[in-house]
Parts: C-alpha cells; sequence; structure tokens
C-alpha cells in the first residue's frame, strides 16, 4: 500500500504542499518522512486551535481504521502502532488545553478499534506487549517514550476528571512491574524526566483511588531523589508533598520546605506557589504574619499564563484550582475566612475587598456543608458516604450531569437520560437530599446573623439561593466575580430583546406593560429592524439599567466558553463575544437571563466560573439566570413577578421577594399580577402552570444571582 492509498482523508487535505513521499510504500525509509510530515502539521494545527488541531488528526484515525486491502502483517503493526502514536499524542496536546471530553475519546481510540464506541468499550491492551517485541524500527525506537506519553496522560486525565478507572486499574495492575524499572533503564529510550512524571501521575491516581498497588511507588520515588538531575528532584519533592509522602518517613510539609528552601529557583508556572501552598496549611501563622513570599509565588504562576487569552486562563485556573484548595479549606475550618477569600483575591488576580462574605465550605470535614462569616465556623449536617452519595446520584439524575466523586472508590458514574436535561419528577427528592446536606436551618439559632455575599466552595449546580430563601427567609449574591459591586443602578430605562421562544411576544408586551405602569422607559425592540452589530450596541449603551434578554441558551456542557444566545433568525452571539465587548459602568446593572442554562458553570471542582451568569458577572453588572432549561410558562411567571418587584426594590431584594411568591405560592401568586393588571390577559399563563408547583423545586429553584 503506498501512503497516499493508506490515508485517503489525510491526504486529500495535505497533499498539496508536494511532498515526495505520497506514491511511496507504507512500509519503507520515506515513512520517516511521512511521520515527521504528520508532526509538522500537527504543529500548524496546534497552533490555530484546539478544534482544528482535534478535526486533522481525526482524519489521520480515521484513514488508520478504514477497512484496507490484503494488508501485510507488518503494516498491519505499523497501522497499529501509528494509531496509538497519533492517539497519545493527541490525548496529551488536548489534555494540556484543558480540553477533557476530547482527551476521553483519543485515549479510548488509542488501544481500540471503533470511533464511534459504546458503554461497552474492547481494550486491545495486547497490543502493548506486541509494540515493545517488534523489529520494525520505527516502533522500536518510539514504543517506550510514547508508551510513557500515554500512560502519563491517561493517569492524569483519570485523577482529574474521574474517566476511566477500569482502565487506569487495569494497567496499574498489569504495568506496575514495567513501571518499577523505569528509574533504572532511562537514557537513550526516554528521559530521566518523563519517566518520574509518570511515576508521580500514578502515584497521585492510586492515592486519589485508593489503590493500594500503587503506593509502592512512594518510597521508590524517595530513594530516587538523591540520584536525580536538580530540576527532578524539585519534582519528586513537589509530588511526595502533594501525595505520597504518608507513605514514607517524612510529612508533606518536609517535601515542600525542600522545594521552597532548595529548588525554588528551579521551579515554573505553578509550582512553587503549590509547594507554598502546602507547607503554610500546617503553618497559617507564619502566612498570615508575612505574606510576601507567597505574593511571589502567586506573581509567578499569573506571569506564566500572562499571554493566554481570557478563556485559555479561566481553563487553566479551574485545572490547577486544586494547588490552593487545600490551603483555602483549611483557612476555613479554622475561621480564618479574610485569608482566605484574600488568598483567592490573589489567585483570580482580583483586589480583594472582603465585606460580610459568607462561605459555604463543602466537605472540608467529612461529608458536611459549613458555614464561614469572619472567624466564625457552623458546621451542618454530617453525612455518611452512602448518604453524601446518594446527594450525588440524586443530583445528576436530576440535573442530567456527571458530578464524579474522585476520592470515592466505589461511585460509579452514570450516563444520563439526557446530557443537561432536569428530570421534573426527581424534584422533590432532590429538594429533600439538598435540604439535608446544605442544613440552612441550622444558621437560624446560630451567631452567622448578617452577610451580604455568598462564595460556594466548590460551586456546584445547587439552586442554594432559592433553598436559602425558603428555608431562611434570607440568602445573598454569589460573588463569583470577586468583585467589589458598585452601588446598583435607579431604574429608569430597561432593554426588552425576546426572541425566539415560544412566549417571546408574550413576554415582550407584559413585562413592557408591567414596567410602563411603574413608571419605567421600556425599550422593546423589533427584532425585524436588529442586527448582531446593534445588539452589541446596544448591550454596551450605558443608558440601560437592566438588560432583558429572553431566547435560546445553548450551553456547551463540553465546552462553555463556546455557549450562544440566540439573538435574531440564524445569529447566535458567543459568552466569549458578550464578556469581550463588556464596557465598565459606574454603577451595577442587572443583566436579566431568561434563558434556559443561563446561570450554568463549570467548575472543575473549584469556583463558578464558565458560561453566561458567572462570566459576565462583574462590579458593574448583576445576572439573574436560570441553571437548568426551563419551561415556558413558569420562565415567564418568573420574569413578570420580578419586574412588578423590581418597581419597589433593588435588584437583589426584588430577587428575593420573587423566590418567595413562587415558592410559597407557587400558582396562587398570579393574583397578584391579576389583581394588578386586569387588562392583560393571563389565561394561557393561568392554562398552563402546574397546580401545585411550590411542592417542586424544578419549576421554582432554578434562578442564580451572580455578581
Amino acid at each position: 500500500m503506498t501512503i497516499k492509498e493508506t490515508f485517503p482523508l489525510f491526504s486529500s487535505k495535505f497533499e498539496s504542499q508536494n511532498q515526495s513521499f505520497w506514491e511511496d510504500e507504507l512500509v519503507g525509509v520515506t515513512f520517516y518522512s511521512f511521520i515527521k510530515f504528520v508532526e509538522c502539521v500537527f504543529y500548524e494545527k496546534s497552533v490555530e486551535g484546539t478544534d482544528e488541531f482535534h478535526s486533522c488528526a481525526k482524519y489521520l484515525l480515521q484513514d488508520i481504521l478504514s477497512p484496507k486491502a490484503n494488508p501485510t502483517n507488518e503494516e498491519l503493526e505499523v497501522l497499529q502502532f501509528l494509531q496509538f502514536y497519533i492517539c497519545v499524542r493527541s490525548a496529551s496536546f488536548l489534555s494540556q488545553n484543558g480540553i477533557f471530553t476530547q482527551v476521553h475519546d483519543w485515549l479510548v481510540w488509542s488501544i481500540s478499534d471503533k470511533i464511534d464506541y459504546g458503554i461497552e468499550v474492547t481494550f486491545l491492551l495486547e497490543r502493548i506487549n506486541i509494540f515493545f517485541h517488534s523489529k520494525i524500527p520505527f516502533i522500536t525506537h518510539n514504543v517506550t517514550s510514547t508508551y510513557i506519553e500515554w500512560l502519563t496522560t491517561l493517569f492524569y486525565y483519570s485523577r482529574h476528571q474521574g474517566g476511566l478507572k477500569e482502565l487506569a486499574n487495569l494497567i496499574l495492575n498489569q504495568e506496575i512491574h514495567r513501571l518499577s524499572y523505569l528509574p533504572k533503564n532511562y537514557g537513550m529510550d526516554y528521559e530521566e524526566s518523563q519517566a518520574l512524571n509518570l511515576l508521580c501521575q500514578v502515584l497521585a491516581w492510586s492515592i486519589n483511588n485508593q489503590e493500594t498497588k500503587g503506593y509502592q511507588l512512594a518510597p521508590l520515588i524517595k530513594g530516587w531523589i538523591p540520584k536525580l538531575e536538580p530540576l527532578n528532584q524539585k519534582l519528586a519533592n513537589l509530588q511526595l508533598a502533594t501525595g505520597g509522602a504518608q507513605f514514607t518517613d517524612k510529612k508533606p510539609e518536609f517535601y515542600a520546605k525542600e522545594v521552597i528552601d532548595n529548588f525554588s529557583q528551579y521551579c515554573k508556572g505553578h509550582e512553587l506557589l503549590h509547594a507554598l501552598a502546602i507547607y503554610y496549611t500546617t503553618n497559617l501563622h507564619e502566612l498570615e504574619s508575612d505574606f510576601d513570599l507567597m505574593d511571589k509565588g502567586f506573581t509567578d504562576y499569573l506571569n506564566s499564563i500572562s499571554d493566554l487569552n481570557e478563556d485559555s486562563k479561566k481553563y487553566e485556573k479551574g485545572r490547577i484550582f486544586g494547588i490552593i484548595r487545600g490551603i483555602v479549606m483549611t483557612c476555613l475550618k479554622e475561621g480564618k475566612a479574610k485569608l482566605a477569600f484574600h488568598i483567592l483575591s490573589k489567585f483570580y488576580e482580583k483586589t480583594p475587598f472582603y465585606n460580610k462574605h459568607l462561605f459555604l465550605a463543602l466537605n472540608i470535614n467529612k461529608q458536611i456543608c459549613s458555614f464561614i462569616l469572619d472567624n466564625i465556623v457552623v458546621l451542618g449536617n454530617e453525612l455518611s458516604t452512602d448518604e453524601y452519595r446518594q446527594l450525588i446520584y440524586v443530583s445528576n439524575k436530576f440535573l442530567g450531569t456527571k458530578i464524579s466523586l474522585h476520592d470515592d472508590p466505589e461511585f460509579v458514574l452514570e450516563e444520563p437520560k439526557y446530557l443537561g436535561i432536569p428530570d421534573k419528577d426527581l424534584g422533590i427528592d432532590f429538594e429533600k437530599k439538598l435540604s439535608n446536606y446544605y442544613s440552612n436551618h441550622i444558621l437560624k439559632d446560630s451567631p452567622i446573623k448578617d452577610f451580604e455575599n455568598l462564595v460556594i466552595l466548590p460551586g456546584y449546580q445547587h439552586p442554594i439561593q432559592p433553598l436559602m430563601i425558603k428555608e431562611l427567609g434570607r440568602s445573598a449574591p454569589i460573588n463569583c466575580s470577586f468583585e467589589e459591586p458598585k452601588p446598583s443602578k435607579k431604574i429608569e430605562k430597561v432593554l426588552l430583546w425576546c426572541y425566539g421562544t415560544l412566549s417571546s411576544d408574550r413576554e415582550l408586551e407584559l413585562i413592557s406593560e408591567i414596567l410602563q405602569k411603574s413608571g419605567v422607559l421600556v425599550d422593546a425592540v423589533n427584532i425585524l429592524e436588529e442586527s448582531k452589530e446593534s445588539f452589541l450596541k446596544k448591550y454596551n449603551n450605558p443608558e440601560y439599567d437592566i438588560i432583558w434578554i429572553a431566547t435560546h441558551g445553548n450551553y456547551d456542557h463540553m465546552i462553555p466558553h463556546k455557549s450562544t444566545l440566540s439573538i435574531l433568525p440564524n445569529v447566535e452571539i458567543t459568552v466569549k463575544e458578550l464578556a469581550i465587548s463588556q464596557t465598565e459602568f459606574n454603577n451595577q446593572r442587572l443583566l436579566f437571563l431568561n434563558v434556559c442554562d443561563g446561570a450554568t458553570s463549570a467548575t472543575h471542582d473549584s469556583l463558578y466560573e464558565h458560561g453566561f451568569g458567572a462570566s459576565l458577572a462583574s462590579s458593574s453588572q448583576c445576572v439573574i439566570s436560570h441553571l437548568w432549561p426551563v419551561e415556558t410558562e413558569p420562565a415567564l411567571f418568573f420574569g413578570a413577578l420580578y419586574s412588578l418587584n423590581i418597581s419597589e426594590n433593588d435588584f437583589w431584594n426584588s430577587y428575593t421577594k420573587t423566590i418567595g411568591q413562587l415558592c410559597f405560592k407557587g400558582k396562587s401568586a398570579l393574583s397578584i399580577l391579576t389583581g394588578e393588571f386586569k387588562e392583560i390577559d393571563l389565561k394561557q399563563m393561568e392554562e398552563k402552570l402546574v397546580e401545585g408547583m411550590e411542592k417542586n423545586i424544578y419549576y421554582w429553584g432554578s434562578s442564580v444571582f451572580y455578581n
């Protein structure tokens, strides 16, 4: 087979680059020229972006897996290894860029033969031994380094995302013997740093998943330290500080101090910050008296990502948030909320402004939601491991999400029936389990009385504010921007942009009438006269005190920054476009997004940071939207009540009042509207709203208030 015949899709895209090897045989000396060419193309596409890279690599994979006419055994072996080689390169690149959904696919494809794989995947692990015993030069020269990169990416992905645990465990048991020889045989085929990084990833995964077979790598790494190059001594100490010290004769802070005192000059990116966070976790008194060294750690890290665009920065910070999670949680556990807020503000490059922030810290001490305000710590109900597991199961089923418990080896991640689509029949059970876990009732008789902002760590897709309002009669805005909110605007002029839903026209008419009766000037746009440019111009117009958008929200659960709003026929706008265009105002206005998933946020086990609501909230703009896809009539009902309440209250108090009306009165709250607006026809709303909706959090708990 010629190279062109073997790779028809790939060659059709790139043959124009006039390489001489396309008509040569697959197995031959020119094959190396083809591989070099592939690497060059991959590099070019990686510079263009992750989507371009993914598409390019997939052309090659499709060619490899397409049926071949009478291939020789040697050609088959080359193709199988090339599949392994290409998939590993792709998984590694995408992992480094935080595109973990695609990482999963490339890892599966590396060792299986179906692109459209289902729940059951056959992993062809016997190929690994075939590769290691191959006589083909291309394979023998690349197998060890590719094998190391494969395992490094797999165990990193599985640890951080909770996927492919069974494959990782299978490989750990099969390959632990080979791994233990890596410190003895590095040189020509792989570098010392590659071997060490792999051992560190496998050890970290083993600790996370309580797989005891991997624990033996900790003393192996410790014993290797004196023989390592200084740069790798830093890496080994950092790994044992992070996880593994418990299987040696030293404590984590010992290894962290080694990095700080002896290898800080070799630290790059987040490494010094990581070591400092580990050391100060057990020495908070030192940090409180002198923050300078921690400042240097933040400066080094933030400088290392300064060239990234804002989207990439968010993914990067979400990816490595774990390096400060431990110290933040320790601060909260010890009642040092101001210090925790200071650390978080530094991480997110914000000016610290701590102002009565109530932290909801999840699971800093067993399965408990802790409330922390200043130096006051109040503990909620303690759940058993099984109770907490059931909470996540029900939460996933209700929301249609895939939250995993990485530190619970018995947790089984289930595929949702419909990704991102809630199951309203589970609403009552969902609320009961949330209420038991968040334990808001405990705050009634606690010393925590006065709070003005919420910080929730980690930020799950849970309706915490509506639940608090129902159970306590109060809550607070979620301060996801870490910016000090400016004074609220006086409501004088509102932009109404309603398009594309079954109730767009009714919402435009109803909200206009309610606001105008309150003396508010309303700019109700005629969609037929607008464009994307006019939308952006209006969005950034400081004359508007509320930007009210009712349309289709298209949240991308896998790539949140590419989520879109449908603003016109065949015209969408991304969260990235809105964030880039957003301007600062002298006072804080409201963005009311009456759209599906407008408040949904991917958190990577950190804070709310992705999606429309979390990305667009700032000191100049608070955001109200929904955590899940909402039905037309409840969304319109919510908006109508809010627009009525806003005439007498500020943005936040109007929200609190609206949630109270919905969760206690349900459909009967419609009388508030009919009493005020007898001239408006509300029969359709009355017919479609569900009786007893106040009993199901699905109908009244979807909204979030961010600032």
